[in-house]
């Protein structure tokens, strides 16, 4: 994994609701563009992104305040990739259109995997150590959860991805398709759309902890409502996307 943006209405609403379950925000640097946001760091350069807009004032703001209109939920998904000249060649070859933008490879939005992008693994020196001390002892974005996105699990499956199909503690399927990436991220794979609309694929996300009681502690005194699957013997826990943005978070040990 890379990063998923999470694209929210109010960034101080948003960020103030993150810190409730627990995880320290990086304040984002200023675009020309009208794109506010805050960063849910981690050490190993993976992130959760909040992100908003007020003005469309380029493609890219003018998208999300349009994704805005059916509400706060993750417009994208982002897998790492050191090698995005090879990346590029070969995804044209494929007929897909990259654009390689330097550090991140997009998708035009007439392309299938438009909410799907590339990127090399970034290192600001901004990162002090306090923005990875998240109270919930959150360590790693582990995995991304998608449903009715059949055409990007089979993008993934040619650049080199490994499939298997397993039983999974998740609360809105117990099957699910697991790729595993070359990178070694995992990316579950659901068939139907789980009452989203197509063009809202992304459901959830994975994030590894050292404790979840510290997780449990700090839900419950934010009185947020924490749900374990039932007969799941997996060490984790889940957050409904009404308490993050549109966003279900597994905390998982």
């Amino acid at each position: 994994m890379d990063h998923v943006p999470v694209a929210v209405g109010d960034l101080e609403q948003a960020r103030a609701d993150f810190e409730k379950l627990g995880f320290v925000l990086k304040p984002g640097r200023p675009h020309t563009d009208s794109i506010r946001n805050v960063h849910v760091k981690f050490r190993d350069g993976t992130e959760i992104e909040l992100i908003t807009a007020s003005a469309p004032l380029d493609a890219l703001s003018a998208e999300y305040i349009d994704w805005l209109k059916a509400g706060d939920g993750p417009a994208f998904w982002s897998l790492y990739n050191p090698d995005l000249q090879d990346l590029t060649e070969r995804l044209s070859k494929m007929g897909l259109s990259p654009n390689n933008e330097g550090h991140v490879v997009t998708f035009p939005q007439s392309v299938f995997a438009h909410r799907l992008f590339f990127a090399e693994r970034l290192w600001s020196p901004t990162d002090q150590p306090e923005y990875f001390a998240h109270p919930n002892t959150a360590y790693r974005l582990e995995a991304v959860w998608l449903a009715g996105a059949a055409k990007e699990r089979d993008l993934v499956l040619s650049l080199g991805g490994d499939r298997r199909t397993a039983f999974t503690c998740a609360p809105f399927s117990p099957h699910v398709e697991v790729l595993t990436s070359p990178n070694g991220d995992e990316i579950m794979f659901i068939s139907e759309q789980s009452g989203k609309s197509p063009e809202r694929s992304i459901l959830g996300v994975t994030v590894m902890v050292r404790s979840l009681d510290a997780v449990h502690m700090i839900l419950a005194k934010n009185n947020i409502h924490d749900t374990k699957v039932d007969g799941c013997s997996r060490n984790s826990i889940w957050v409904e996307p009404a308490d993050a943005h549109g966003l279900w978070i597994e905390f998982r040990r």
